[in-house]
């Protein structure tokens, strides 16, 4: 996989998550860096585009009860 396709992927899944979060009850981006262990800034980097570390990718998994190397994976299309 390549570099450019990582990112990509974790960039989708990280939104993915805000998503959940947001629909969970965490209404605010603040509620939802500080479930994921950010703060607001760094949050706000991520979702700009900046990398989702190794360890920042573990960290969301294990906290979405998601299995190891679900960040890396691509999101599969919605159905119609």
């Amino acid at each position: 996989m390549t570099d450019a396709t990582l990112h990509a992927n974790r960039h989708a899944r990280l939104l993915e998550v805000l998503s959940e979060l947001k629909r969970d009850g965490a209404p605010t981006a603040a509620d939802r860096a500080m479930l994921l262990g950010l703060d607001g800034d760094e949050l706000a980097r991520l979702v700009r585009g900046a990398p989702v570390s190794d360890a920042l990718a573990d960290e969301i998994e294990f906290l979405m009860a998601q299995p190891a190397g679900w960040m890396d994976t691509p999101r599969r299309a919605e159905p119609a």
